[in-house]
This record gives C-alpha cells, sequence and structure tokens, in this order.
C-alpha cells in the first residue's frame, strides 16, 4: 500500500509489518513499562493512529532509550516499518515533522525495512517508581 509518512511516500506492507511486532517481546524494565502505559492511558486517537496505520505495535518500540528528566520523561524510540521509500527528495537532515506530541525526526531505508526514529516526553505513570 502507497502511504505519506512525512514528506516521503512509502510502500508499506502492513502485515508484514504487524508480523514484525507480534514476534517481537515487550521489555519488561520499568522505563519501557512506563512508557507503554503512558502510549495507551495518555496518547491520543491522532497519535496511536499515526503508529497503527503503518502495522506499528506503538507500545514496543524495537529500540527505547529514556532520560529522566526530573518530573518528565524523555523517550526516543525506534520503530520499524516493513516497506520502502519510493520517492527520495532531498531535505535538509534537521527535518522534522509532528504528530501531537511525537517528533518524528528520523526515516532511514533499511534493505526492506524503514526505520523510523521518534521522541517524545511523558510523565512518570507506574506506580512503582
Amino acid at each position: 500500500m502507497i502511504m505519506e509518512l512525512g514528506l516521503w511516500l512509502i510502500e508499506v506492507n502492513i502485515e508484514e509489518t504487524k508480523a514484525l511486532y507480534s514476534r517481537l517481546e515487550a521489555c519488561e524494565c520499568s522505563y519501557c513499562q512506563n512508557y507503554a502505559l503512558a502510549m495507551e492511558n495518555l496518547c491520543t486517537m491522532e497519535e496511536k493512529s499515526f503508529f497503527t496505520q503503518f502495522g506499528i505495535n506503538y507500545e514496543k518500540p524495537f529500540y527505547l532509550s529514556e532520560f529522566d528528566e526530573g518530573c518528565s520523561h524523555l523517550y526516543i524510540g525506534i520503530f520499524f516499518i516493513s516497506g520502502k521509500i519510493i520517492n527520495t527528495i532531498p531535505i535538509d537532515e534537521s527535518y522534522e515533522f509532528r504528530v501531537g506530541r511525537f517528533s518524528i525526526d528520523g526515516i532511514i531505508p533499511k534493505g526492506d525495512e524503514i526505520q523510523l526514529r521518534c521522541e517524545t516526553v511523558f510523565p512518570w505513570v507506574l506506580d512503582n517508581h
């Protein structure tokens, strides 16, 4: 399926993307659990739909970094989409676009997959912190 991702047109295999995430085990550390709980409970439908339209399980990034900023936590997540970029437009390396609270600032082709880098800030929502 041909879809837009920021300024790019990408060809996405939604079912294969879903299969990638079905094989991925969720990390059980408290930072990842907090991220998953915040994604589920604090994100808008628009934010969730941005990920699910490509087949991404937004609660299970392939890589996740967390930076404690006191009352808030900066999360940088890497997601993969099964597919390829169709149009290659020269874009300044500082290009980013926003979807709600998410800043998407890295879209990198990796063979038959597209790597998507996202940043967001969440409060701590787990009880055990």
